[in-house]
């Protein structure tokens, strides 16, 4: 769950405001970007709400591993590892603790291997 506050940092991140008791009503604005209509946070509030649970998506290894295999990816992810030079990607795979859903190389990754975010959000457990 989300509130104004989280949609006004998602759509004006870079913004100084207050609110008090999450009412727009009281949003004192305090910085050059034109303030967010209620309206445009109503707007944004769904975009906001699928980044925010992007954002905080982590599995463990074994959770990572276990998504995979359950929806059928786990053999083509072995696969593309042993066959790329990206050292990168090597050691994250063989390395990692955890994997972030908005990790850079997570996303590159399934980009090249050809998955939608949808597929992506699926194996964070993202409805």
């Amino acid at each position: 769950m989300i509130t104004i506050n989280d949609v006004i940092a998602y759509i004006r991140p870079n913004s100084s405001w207050v609110i008090e008791d999450f009412d727009y009503d009281t949003l004192i604005w305090d910085s050059e970007e034109p303030k967010p209509t209620l309206q445009e946070i109503n707007d944004a509030w769904p975009d906001a709400e699928i980044f925010y649970k992007r954002d905080r998506a982590v599995l463990s290894r074994a959770d990572f591993k276990l998504a995979l295999l359950e929806a059928g990816y786990l053999q083509d992810v072995k696969d593309f590892i042993a066959s790329t030079t990206d050292e990168r990607i090597i050691i994250l795979w063989e390395d990692s603790n955890s994997f972030r859903r908005l990790h850079p190389d997570l996303i590159r990754l399934a980009e090249e291997l050809g998955y939608t975010e949808e597929q992506l959000d699926a194996l964070f457990g993202i409805a």
